[in-house]
């Protein structure tokens, strides 16, 4: 046998790929016809529900939850929404800090940094 013949494996592997691609372009299509318009499209107007992003009275972040962990040795801020020149505090484990919500309703406490406690 010439070693001439001989076709190595990995460039039948490509050369099998190559011509199989454009049929599975098309099955994917076929398969999915809509995915790339889907990102196009706009979501229609009666599945939106107008929901206020602060709420009244006294609001803390939505990135403060239940079971939230905080980063240790590191000064701790939190902040929120109130009524206009209401005294807010704030106390974290035994740290409390005072402040007054501003004209738009806004306000920030940052309390010392904590070591790890239970």
């Amino acid at each position: 046998m010439n070693t001439s013949d001989r076709t190595p494996v990995s460039l039948v592997n490509a050369i099998s790929l190559r011509s199989r691609w454009p049929s599975m372009v098309v099955l994917l299509i076929l398969i999915f016809p809509n995915a790339s318009i889907a990102q196009n499209r706009r979501m229609p107007r009666e599945d939106v529900v107008e929901v206020q992003a602060i709420g009244n009275g006294l609001c803390v972040s939505n990135v403060f939850q239940s079971n939230m962990v905080l980063q240790r040795d590191k000064p701790i801020s939190v902040w929120g929404w109130a009524d206009a020149s209401e005294n807010v505090t704030v106390s974290i484990g035994g740290n409390e800090q005072t402040t007054t919500a501003a004209e738009d309703r806004s306000w920030k406490v940052t309390l010392p940094a904590m070591a790890v406690f239970s």
